[in-house]
């Protein structure tokens, strides 16, 4: 029998938020309205609208699957707007991918939802054997990762993003979410805490961080007829 079960992980996007512009919010909120999501996740048997997989108990967070050019083109307008910069200027965003061809085609999908947005998109390979040790060397804007909680707890993956983590990937600092996790961290009533847990994962998506693609699953062969339980 094949054996198919969904694993605490999640494969995404995420922004460096090492360079100015794409440490804005407004303009990764405007890139993240462009995206075509049921193209980006074709081919997932199990496409994450959210950074973490629903665990039972945890409150629901308002995750990402709508496609909305003319919001993204506001709010593109607003941060070149808030920013000084003309609306007619090209802007680069550098994306660090895999030499994989799924890779490739992640990135010619955004390169070509963003270019209406003025948003050059300019992929850099790098080789798969290093891909995620080369990450915290690169000052590229956009990197992919896939994750795998090691207990099924939420905070395994908000850790990803805590300030002064030693698994932090990203410069993106945001106070409220550092409150809400030590709230939660403090607290010995577990409703209480996955209640501070999922307004911190609300707080990381609405300020466009992650890129949510899929769930992982496991595969497995199991032979039913030596093995039960």
């Amino acid at each position: 029998a094949l054996n198919l079960t969904p694993l605490f992980g999640t494969s995404y996007l995420f922004f460096t938020c090492k360079n100015p512009i794409w440490d804005n919010v407004l303009f990764r909120q405007a890139l993240l309205a462009a995206v075509p999501w049921d193209k980006l996740r074709w081919g997932n048997l199990i496409p994450a609208t959210t950074f973490i997989y629903p665990l039972m108990g945890y409150p629901k967070v308002n995750g990402y699957s709508q496609t909305d050019l003319e919001e993204a083109k506001d709010l593109m307008q607003e941060a070149r707007k808030n920013s000084g910069i003309p609306e007619d200027k090209i802007l680069e965003l550098k994306m660090g991918i895999a030499d994989t061809e799924y890779a490739k085609k992640q990135a010619q999908i955004l390169m070509d939802a963003w270019e209406s947005l003025g948003v050059k998109l300019i992929p850099f390979k790098i080789e798969s054997s290093r891909y995620y040790a080369d990450i915290p060397y690169l000052n590229y804007d956009i990197f992919s990762n896939s994750w795998i909680g090691d207990f099924a707890d939420p905070l395994a993956f908000l850790e990803l993003f805590r300030e002064n983590s030693t698994l932090k990937q990203t410069e993106w600092k945001n106070d409220e979410f550092e409150k809400l996790v030590a709230q939660a961290e403090e607290t010995e009533d577990f409703s209480s805490r996955y209640q501070f847990l999922s307004k911190a994962e609300q707080i990381l998506l609405d300020d466009g961080v992650v890129i949510p693609v899929s769930h992982n699953l496991s595969f497995q062969i199991i032979n039913l007829e030596e093995i039960g339980g």
